[in-house]
């Protein structure tokens, strides 16, 4: 009976560690993203006027805070969709960008903590595709797919940024990874015609699996069936 307890009480610890964890990151993030606009503040000082540029400042920072308000909000599972595509524009925003967002997500239903981690992993894979993928990109779209087969919950996250991953498998960032894991989910980097990171969640109590990536050299695009691009 001890050692029951104790092993509930590790995982417990362990879950809240991944989700302390994820909260730094993200405040470091969007550190940078205000770093950064201080740095074209001063580098375009005699381009532009400073209230054009604070103005700039201003949407940024109501961005950021929007977001924060998202992640910290509990939706009904009908409301999943809607959410996702908020908390993936708040971003956009946040980044000074006009990235597209396009939304295609089965009716589905998971638990409240589920729904809470899972709106964790949308955000993390939406900033590493900003951060990372598009970040040469003046302008670009991000896909995001969460469709349901069998008894697991399948998120995708894909940018316009279609280079070729050649045969290679980048590992997924250990935030995803933890965020996936403690709610039993696993976390993969999959070629759909470039990098496309998913994340496996069951929709019962047993553990996702792991279901093989897709490696392929095209990639169809249909129409979104639930959201739209911004």
């Amino acid at each position: 009976m001890n050692y029951i307890h104790s092993a509930k009480t590790l995982a417990s610890e362990m879950s809240s560690d991944v989700l302390l964890r994820e909260q730094f990151h993200r405040f470091s993030n969007n550190f940078q993203i205000v770093a950064a606009l201080a740095r074209q503040c001063n580098r375009e000082v005699d381009a532009l006027d400073s209230a054009s540029m604070m103005k700039a400042l201003e949407e940024r920072m109501r961005a950021l805070a929007t977001l924060h308000r998202l992640l910290a909000t509990d939706v009904e599972m009908r409301d999943f969709a809607r959410h996702a595509g908020e908390i993936a524009r708040e971003l956009v925003r946040s980044f000074g960008r006009t990235d597209g967002v396009i939304l295609r997500i089965d009716r589905f239903w998971l638990s409240e903590r589920h729904r809470f981690r899972l709106a964790l992993i949308v955000n993390e894979l939406v900033t590493n595709a900003l951060k990372h993928s598009l970040c040469d990109s003046p302008e670009g779209l991000i896909e995001i797919s969460i469709h349901t087969v069998d008894h697991a919950v399948i998120l995708t996250v894909v940018d316009s940024n279609r280079e070729a991953l050649n045969g290679k498998r980048p590992l997924p960032s250990s935030i995803v990874v933890g965020l996936a894991q403690s709610i039993g989910g696993v976390a993969e980097v999959v070629d759909q015609n470039g990098y496309a990171a998913r994340v496996i969640l069951p929709r019962g109590q047993q553990p996702a699996q792991v279901i093989e990536g897709i490696w392929s050299r095209s990639i169809s695009v249909q129409p979104a069936s639930v959201g739209g691009s911004c």
